[in-house]
């Protein structure tokens, strides 16, 4: 798989710590390619860009990484979600396009990307959707039989 892969972190959290985005890039940008890092009304969001797409294992190491920059600035972190932006429904058309107006137009007419949820956090509890799905097709594929006498 080649191109560009953005995952969107929104962090919700109590007091917002507003002021502090360059301190919380900086101490995120040691692990990941962060690309951006906004305070909001009541939310922080944090722009992450990967030249693959990011494994599994990943993600809550991401999720821990951004409650410990956050609870470092005496904040604390209520929920947040990882979202990977995927490309609207024509994104390999509008790679061979040639730049311009043509493919501003194609990009306008196909839609622009739009982000899936692929983890969430709640304080403790982590939920890894990409994982849940691929064991879920696993299930459904060869249904798990009990186990029966183990020795």
């Amino acid at each position: 798989m080649n191109g560009q892969f953005t995952y969107l972190v929104q962090v919700n959290c109590q007091p917002v710590p507003n002021g502090y985005e360059d301190r919380i890039l900086h101490t995120l940008d040691q692990d990941f390619a962060v690309k951006s890092c906004q305070a909001g009304d009541g939310s922080l969001g944090i722009e992450i860009q990967s030249g693959h797409p990011l494994a599994h294992g990943v993600f809550k190491d991401l999720a821990d990484a951004v409650i410990q920059a956050i609870s470092d600035l005496d904040s604390r972190v209520s929920c947040g979600t990882i979202q990977q932006t995927c490309g609207g429904p024509g994104e390999g058309l509008l790679r061979l396009a040639p730049a311009g107006p043509i493919r501003r137009t194609l990009a306008w007419v196909m839609g622009q990307p739009r982000p899936a949820p692929v983890f969430y956090f709640y304080r403790d509890v982590y939920l890894d959707l990409a994982l849940d799905a691929k064991a879920r097709q696993l299930q459904q594929r060869q249904p798990m039989e009990p186990v029966v006498g183990l020795n």
